[in-house]
Parts: C-alpha cells; sequence; structure tokens
C-alpha cells in the first residue's frame, strides 16, 4: 500500500539502527489465525459508515497505524484505538467500532495477530515502512542512552519554563513538540522512554501538584553507566521489539 498524503517518513529511518533488535516470536496454529480473521471480517460495520463515510474512515485508519510505525510504539488494539481517537478527534468513534473488521477485510494491507498469552490483539501492516527500525519497549529498565542525549535531555527537563504532563506519553509529546536540539531524532517512543527513565532510575524527575517537576539536589549530568564509554560507539537507544513474522 502506498503512504497516504500528509504521512512523511522521517530521516532518523535512513540512520543506521541504534537499537539491537529482540526477536518476538509468536508461536500459534496458522488455521487459528485464519479463522479468527474471517469471523472479525463478518462483523457488521457501523451504520454511520456508509458508502460516502467508508472511504475516509479508512484512510484515517490506515494513517493511525502508519503513524504508530513512525513512532515506533507496537500497533496494539488499545493503542490503536487511542491514537485513532487522536487523530480523528469528534469523527473517530464508528471507526474505532469497525476497526478489526475493516482490517480483517484487507488482508492485502493489514497482518492481525491474535490475542495469545493474555498479549493484546495486534494490527500489523504487510508493508512496513522503509527503513522501519522495530518497536520500542518504553517499559524496558536499560538505559543506553548516549551521553549527548541524556544531556539534552537533562538541560531541558532543568528548565524552569517547561512544565511537563505528568502521564509519560503526553510529556514526550510536549518534548517533541518543542524540537530539541540533540532530541530531534528520537521517536516519540523513545522521548517516552527517556520521561520513564527521568522519573524511575535517572531520578531527573518527579511528579508535583500539577505536572513533572525537576528532582531537588539530583546530580547534574548522565548517570553513570547510562552512557556510552570514552572511546566506544553510542550504545542502542533502549530496548526495542522487532514486529513479529507475518501469520
Amino acid at each position: 500500500p502506498r503512504c497516504p498524503p500528509g504521512i512523511h517518513l522521517p530521516d532518523y529511518f535512513a540512520r543506521p539502527p541504534q537499537v539491537q533488535a529482540l526477536q518476538h516470536r509468536l508461536h500459534m496454529d496458522p488455521q487459528f489465525s485464519q479463522d479468527f480473521v474471517r469471523v472479525l471480517a463478518r462483523r457488521q460495520l457501523p451504520i454511520a459508515l456508509t458508502e460516502d463515510t467508508l472511504p475516509a474512515a479508512k484512510d484515517l485508519l490506515y494513517r493511525c497505524i502508519m503513524s504508530l510505525y513512525l513512532d515506533r510504539y507496537l500497533p496494539k488494539q488499545a493503542t490503536v484505538q487511542q491514537r485513532l481517537r487522536d487523530l480523528g478527534c469528534g469523527t473517530a468513534a464508528p471507526v474505532v467500532q469497525a476497526m478489526l473488521p475493516l482490517c480483517a477485510r484487507d488482508p492485502g494491507v493489514y497482518n492481525i495477530l491474535p490475542p495469545v498469552h493474555g498479549e493484546q490483539l495486534v494490527i500489523l501492516l504487510v508493508q512496513e515502512p522503509e527503513g522501519f527500525q522495530g518497536w520500542v519497549d518504553v517499559e524496558a529498565a536499560e538505559c543506553n542512552y548516549g551521553k549527548d542525549v541524556l544531556g539534552a535531555f537533562e538541560a531541558f527537563v532543568r528548565t524552569e519554563a517547561v512544565k511537563l504532563a505528568k502521564e509519560p506519553h503526553r510529556a514526550a509529546e510536549q518534548i517533541q513538540q518543542h524540537g530539541v536540539a540533540g532530541l530531534e531524532r528520537l521517536a516519540l517512543s523513545e522521548l517516552e522512554h527517556l520521561v520513564r527513565l527521568a522519573c524511575g532510575k535517572l531520578k531527573l524527575l518527579t511528579p508535583g501538584q500539577a505536572h513533572l517537576v525537576p528532582c531537588v539536589g539530583a546530580a547534574s549530568g548522565a548517570k553513570p553507566g547510562s552512557a556510552e564509554a570514552p572511546g566506544k560507539a553510542a550504545q542502542p537507544p533502549g530496548k526495542v521489539v522487532q514486529a513479529p513474522g507475518k501469520v
């Protein structure tokens, strides 16, 4: 499928991968997967989706999942639903309701992975963006960002004028909107990973009454062991989950 208008692959896709791939293996019966998708495809669409509104709904759904690839968030069912609401505002409700049957009816574009072992259903693109680097695990405990990235991040969050939201994802969006020098090449998921680390092991941020605030008395600079050693190449920033294979 071609990328719809308004979606542009950022230049960080052209860089060599900065993260070590973690193979995500799913073992399931292909027949079970096919039967699951067929059941989804038979679901009725909301009456709000007519011949006139269906093309726009399909376009919104595709742009939504493509945007998650660009931000490197695994397109789990709940994640896709929330992104649809963010992109579609008041028009997203019928698309959220019809998301699964629409994807199931278009197997040339979408590859649906059924929920297994308590995991959420995942919706992948059959043709992923060129240069896609894999999914970032925003809850990973590892902090292998380079000292330049950590320094730029710490300098930004210590700025008194910055009021970051308590919710890590929203805080990451704020950082991305500021276009911080040294962080502009990071995906949104990597910024969220940094925010979570800053609230945890890096001890740079702590929840205030209305927003995140810098930790008082925290040592300046990157935490020992969090950046690359002198003379070594930068290590990959965070734990990444590779896209599962096709079902």
